[in-house]
């Protein structure tokens, strides 16, 4: 608050004005004299100091009582007639100065602008939402779409619209928003047969939605069906193919990261070569029209029956040695293999009654290792033991007493085995001197003897026995090499090698291996 300028009286002091000229030494002056003088030049200063105060308070009330308001007028008055103020406005307007605005609306009800004006917005609703973007204000054409985002119309302006600029800066944003909505919405893409049907009460696809936060619809999409595979087995174009080429056309296909594909089942009858061009010519369709996927296919299928009828034992061999081949083409045309995959329905509790199909903890077991094998490009079967006795095999005549185990201990198809047991012959085997091996027929294998489910039917088990021998009075005994050999037709014998080029009479066979033997490869 403003006060005005107080005048201050003079130093009160009854002294001696006219104060002698000093030529002596200033100490020879006494304090009273000194005191007189500095009185003297003290009140000057007083007077001096009021001469000020009122020149300032003669200040303070003139600007107290301007009014310019009518002269500032008066010239912007005349400037407008002149024409000098509109020259002084168009060369700011068409000046490298940018005209702000909170938001787009605020720019639409402008009224200050020309051709060629440069107005920043700082948002569209809102100047805090970080949509804001420069425009240029220009002459309005018959071209233009008033589209309220590139092209904006003024208010008060019919004949200029604000045009936006494109900002290098504002392009990576938007781009980079773009990307991140993109990760935010990656779909994937399920092809095969019934092992991932929809219809089908245990499919795979369910559980590894399930397993991996994906949601059948919106980020994933089954296209499964059954009796589908590269090859068309009913000639019904049901192939992996056909459902990749009708996805639903509201799918964005660039969004589209996986393409998992999983089956072979329905693949059994074509050989590697002839599967080769259809994997081929489905990897040539995916890499055309899905740019950003991915694609994984896997050979899960197996034949549960645990009977050794040639055909199974067959369909075995040729999904194994043929179908997962062909299937493996896909690594040579840009697609991943699903390793190890192959490995996990040939554990037969994971088969429905029908031998063909995975029940719940088969379809369960194959959703994980289909992410295990597609995250870290290998399927680690889990380990898996079973013990297997012989009890359950039909002896055949001339055993007397059959007692042999069989421990089987499954990791990644490879069944390391041990052998431990016991065969009493009700009459005398005869080996002749001049046998080079010789035979013993055990029996006929049936459903529960599990471990022949893990191992190829048509192979063998290497071993190592101790053979009693009766030979009149006297006993001794023999170690024979040979092999424990499980037959197509459904039996088990021994086949043994006849090192000692002796005859004899063996009673009893005892087998016995504290080590595992070679490990025999799953089929």
């Amino acid at each position: 608050m403003k006060k005005d300028f107080k005048h201050i009286p003079p130093f009160k002091w009854f002294v001696l004005q006219n104060f002698p000229f000093i030529d002596e030494d200033f100490d020879a002056m006494t304090n009273y004299e000194v005191l007189c003088k500095v009185v003297e030049y003290l009140n000057k200063t007083i007077d001096a100091v009021n001469s000020m105060g009122k020149e300032v308070n003669t200040l303070i009330n003139w600007f107290n009582n301007l009014d310019v308001q009518d002269e500032v007028d008066k010239k912007l008055d005349e400037m407008a007639e002149s024409g000098e103020l509109e020259e002084i406005i168009s060369a700011y307007l068409t000046s490298s100065a940018i005209t702000g605005f909170p938001t787009k609306a605020d720019m639409k009800a402008g009224t200050l602008f020309i051709d060629g004006s440069i107005v920043r917005t700082l948002g569209v609703s809102n100047f805090r939402d970080g949509d804001g973007s420069y425009y240029r204000i220009r002459t309005l054409t018959s071209s233009d779409v008033i589209d309220d985002d590139n092209i904006v119309a003024l208010t008060n302006f019919a004949t200029l619209i604000a045009e936006k600029i494109k900002d290098p800066l504002q392009d990576e944003i938007d781009n980079l928003s773009t990307d991140i909505e993109t990760i935010n919405s990656d779909i994937t893409i399920f092809i095969g047969d019934s092992y991932g049907a929809s219809d089908m009460t245990n499919n795979w696809v369910a559980n590894y939605c399930t397993n991996n936060g994906l949601t059948l619809g919106t980020d994933a999409f089954n296209y499964c069906t059954g009796s589908a595979g590269f090859n068309d087995i009913n000639g019904g174009d049901n192939t992996y193919l056909h459902q990749i080429q009708n996805i639903a056309t509201t799918i964005d296909k660039n969004k589209v990261k996986k393409i998992i594909v999983a089956g072979g089942w329905n693949d059994r009858t074509l050989s590697r070569a002839q599967l080769e061009p259809l994997v081929q010519t489905f990897a040539n369709y995916v890499k055309a029209n899905f740019p950003n996927a991915k694609l994984y296919v896997g050979m899960i299928a197996n034949y549960g029956a645990v009977d050794p009828q040639t055909t199974n034992l067959n369909w075995r061999d040729w999904l194994i040695n043929q179908t997962l081949r062909g299937y493996q083409f896909i690594n040579k045309y840009g697609g991943i293999y699903l390793e190890g995959v192959e490995e996990v329905m040939h554990i037969y509790s994971y088969f429905t009654s029908d031998y063909v199909h995975p029940n719940a903890d088969g379809v369960e077991m194959l959703a994980r290792a289909i992410k295990q094998a597609e995250t870290t490009g290998f399927h680690l079967e889990q380990y898996f033991e079973q013990v297997i006795s012989t009890s359950t095999i039909a002896k055949a005549s001339g055993i007397s007493n059959l007692n042999v185990n069989i421990v089987g201990r499954m990791t990644n198809g490879i069944i390391p085995v041990q052998l431990s047991g016991n065969i009493y012959l009700s009459s005398y085997k005869l080996v002749n001197a001049s046998d080079d091996y010789f035979t013993v027929p055990l029996g006929t294998y049936t459903a529960d003897w599990s471990a022949l489910r893990y191992v190829n039917f048509l192979s063998y088990l290497p071993v190592k026995v101790t053979a009693t021998f009766y030979q009149g009075a006297d006993n001794e005994r023999g170690i024979y090499n040979g092999q424990l050999r499980f037959k197509t037709d459904g039996s088990v014998e021994l086949s043994l090698d006849n090192d000692y080029k002796k005859t004899k009479y063996i009673s009893a066979i005892s087998i016995n291996t504290s080590r595992s033997l070679l490990p025999v490869l799953c089929q």
